[in-house]
């Protein structure tokens, strides 16, 4: 069973990390902002959060484990369930994300969550890879 829960200290040091985060990179962590755990039997799958970027507009960010494999679709609903509580209490407008273009299972992750590709921030990480950009709107 997957379960949620707000981010505690040393969530991080369990997690069995994959070549490749999801989400985000190295500057964003349990400290940018609200962070959140995905547990599976007690285990952190995954830790996921939002930075403010500007006024109304988020950024989304993330570390999975191997552990999430199989779990997918529990932590869709998980996930979901948190951005709904977030636009309407943090004021959000808009949710963003980006992702490697060479993780296909990311960006169908994303596309599953709701979130619209934008674009493709070309050769923009330090070794060169392309990251697709995605949004979600909404009206506040």
């Amino acid at each position: 069973m997957v379960v949620c829960q707000t981010y505690q200290l040393g969530d991080r040091e369990y997690l069995e990390g994959r070549d490749g985060d999801l989400l985000g990179g190295d500057e964003f962590d349990e400290e940018s902002g609200p962070t959140w755990t995905l547990l599976v039997d007690d285990f952190p799958m995954a830790i996921f959060g939002y930075v403010n970027v500007s006024p109304g507009v988020y950024e989304m960010w993330s570390e999975v484990s191997d552990l999430a494999r199989g779990h997918g679709l529990a932590a869709i609903r998980l996930v979901n369930q948190i951005q709904e509580m977030a636009f309407r209490n943090l004021e959000m407008h808009r949710l963003q994300a980006t992702c490697r273009a060479d993780r296909e299972e990311y960006t169908r992750f994303l596309e599953i969550m709701g979130f619209e590709r934008e674009g493709v921030l070309r050769q923009v990480t330090p070794n060169r890879k392309d990251l697709i950009l995605y949004s979600m709107v909404r009206d506040v």
